[in-house]
């Protein structure tokens, strides 16, 4: 189970705090040097609120599709029907260009993680959260 509060002690192993995920993801992005070479010195670290906003973001994407999540960044006056005010005053105007660094930094799955053969384990993926 994940959850995305501060960790206190007796936790389970398996949980992961908010504040772990920030440090991940913007460890990864220091070791994959975005900050010179793929976004040419204008990559600022993430914080614990942009982390939570994009998965809110995940979440809206599941309960109400859009072909492509960058068009919910857009208001409902430029996109009436995959346009959402909310996500636009959120989000803001360089909400494509952040999202697209999330995407390529934010990881949750443990890659060192053997995994099950599908015969036997067929939602592998999500048993954890089942």
């Amino acid at each position: 189970m994940l959850l995305l509060l501060k960790k206190k002690t007796g936790d389970s192993p398996f949980t992961v705090s908010i504040d772990e995920w920030t440090s991940y993801t913007n460890l990864r992005a220091i070791l994959m040097n975005a900050s010179s070479s793929i976004y040419s010195g204008q990559f600022t670290p993430f914080t614990p609120k942009e982390i939570q906003t994009f998965l809110a973001l995940y979440i809206l994407q599941g309960l109400s599709p859009s072909p492509q999540i960058k068009m919910k960044f857009s208001p409902h006056t430029a996109d009436p029907i995959n346009g959402s005010d909310m996500c636009f005053r959120v989000f803001g105007r360089n909400a494509s260009k952040r999202h697209k660094e999330f995407k390529a930094f934010f990881t949750i799955q443990d890659p060192w993680k053997i995994v099950p053969p599908r015969t036997t384990h067929p939602n592998f993926k999500i048993d954890p959260f089942l």
